[in-house]
């Protein structure tokens, strides 16, 4: 993971990504009380 965000895309990509998906994730954990996420796929 640290080799993917040492170079300039990744840091850009990084910082995308906290922007946009993070908050959600938030939101989700405060509001709904729900810090667990099981994936069946």
């Amino acid at each position: 993971m640290k080799a993917k965000i040492d170079n300039p895309q990744g840091k850009q990509m990084y910082a995308r990504r906290l922007a946009v998906v993070e908050p959600v994730f938030a939101n989700i954990c405060v509001h709904k009380r729900m810090n667990r996420f099981t994936l069946c796929s």
